[in-house]
């Protein structure tokens, strides 16, 4: 199984350990399940995303009833390198 880590865990804990409700994304089923798996983050809603799509990134914000912070961590890595 994949360790979840990185900005965008690491942020997910932080507001959950504050006591956020969470939207916490990913791109890639590995990662998802990963997330899901983990006794911490599993406490958000873990959704796939793909932020480089406009239209994917509005129709997840608009199905939000409230929307406080947002913060993209999103990077650039090599998969299967």
């Amino acid at each position: 199984m994949e360790i979840v880590s990185g900005i965008g865990a690491a942020t997910t804990r932080a507001f959950l350990a504050a006591g956020a409700r969470v939207v916490a994304t990913g791109v890639t089923e590995v990662e998802l399940e990963a997330a899901r798996a983990d006794a911490v983050l599993s406490r958000a809603d873990i959704r796939a995303l793909d932020v480089r799509d406009d239209a994917a990134v509005r129709a997840l914000v608009g199905t939000l009833e409230r929307l406080d912070y947002v913060v993209n961590c999103a990077g650039t890595i090599a998969r299967d390198a």
